[in-house]
């Protein structure tokens, strides 16, 4: 069975509402006829995206940084589904789609890191002061929790940032 989608113009507020039934991840319908358009552009193609760990109102934040002002690319969430549907066409889709999935590989997630020499509330404190400065200050999910009892020190951050504190901590002999 095809899947269809169904597109209703609400005349009261000109509103483009696109109902999607059955679509794969990554799949593109076309929201017009099938038709190229006459002024010789390709025509617009839409991808439903569904997210899976973290919200799709932070993806699309995250996407529309890195892709900067494009008008050729419009997102619309829904955050029911936790999907994102976005609108552009075939060469930027094929950008987009990498993209979104690097950035849901460096999505923020907990890492502990145990402390073998130093103690983990003043590294803890010199790790907040790092984060106030490049290249730890493009993280804005940085978190640090520290525990004394385990000499630990807890991260919840986007993996690059974790790496660069793992490399920090190693190359100073103060991780385990």
């Amino acid at each position: 069975m095809k899947s269809r989608a169904f597109m209703y113009v609400l005349a009261t507020t000109g509103l483009l509402v696109l109902f999607a039934c059955g679509f794969a991840q990554g799949q593109t319908p076309s929201l017009t006829d099938g038709k190229a358009p006459k002024d010789g552009l390709a025509a617009p193609k839409v991808v439903m995206y569904r997210i899976k760990e973290m919200t799709a109102a932070w993806v699309a934040k995250k996407l529309t940084r890195s892709m900067g002002k494009r008008s050729d690319v419009y997102i619309e969430i829904l955050e029911e589904t936790n999907t994102l549907l976005i609108r552009a066409n075939d060469e930027t889709i094929r950008q987009v789609i990498p993209i979104l999935k690097q950035i849901e590989d460096n999505a923020p997630r907990l890492f502990c890191l145990q402390l073998k020499n130093g103690d983990a509330i003043l590294v803890g404190n010199v790790l907040r002061l790092m984060a106030a400065y490049p290249p730890l200050s493009g993280d804005d999910s940085l978190r640090i929790v520290t525990d004394s009892r385990t000499n630990s020190i807890i991260l919840y951050c986007e993996r690059p940032s974790c790496k660069l504190i793992q490399f920090i901590l190693a190359g100073s002999g103060i991780l385990q």
